[in-house]
């Protein structure tokens, strides 16, 4: 191949690598949280600074909308779960362009925060969240459905 048509393949190529990055879902939007498919709760996914963050948005499974955080520690103990970072931290994974790592999240249930994983489906239509102690195979998954 002549040396042209190798820099014009190249630049091809580089441009090909750029769309298809670009074309890369990403999990900014509105979210339905399930657990064992039965719904929860809806979240607010965005990226801010090149980290991913949750804020819940409402409920869905039946808790009143004032519902406060009575088991949360801090300034979060008595707030309002609606409207609560409850996702915070998570970094794109360099290995995997629909994976997040090194994040935390909150259960207002338990008031816990546990660190956390997630997964982003190649459509672009569902999250696997992981939430673990320690190490990730101890841990429980949600899976979250976009809205919007």
């Amino acid at each position: 191949m002549s040396r042209p048509k190798a820099i014009a393949f190249f630049a091809l190529f580089l441009s090909a690598m750029a769309t298809s990055a670009l074309a890369a879902p990403r999990p900014d939007g509105l979210w339905a949280i399930t657990e064992d498919g039965k719904p929860l709760a809806l979240i607010t996914v965005k990226t801010v600074g090149g980290e991913v963050q949750g804020v819940l948005a409402g409920p869905l499974n039946g808790d009143p909308p004032n519902r406060i955080c009575d088991k949360c520690q801090g300034g979060l103990h008595n707030q309002r779960i609606t409207g609560m970072k409850a996702l915070w931290g998570l970094k794109p994974d360099p290995s995997d362009p629909l994976s997040y790592k090194d994040g935390s999240i909150l259960d207002p249930d338990s008031g816990n925060t546990y660190s956390a994983l997630m997964t982003e489906s190649a459509d672009g239509k569902t999250l696997t969240v992981r939430g673990y102690m320690g190490i990730a195979a101890l841990g429980r998954t949600q899976i979250w459905l976009r809205r919007k």
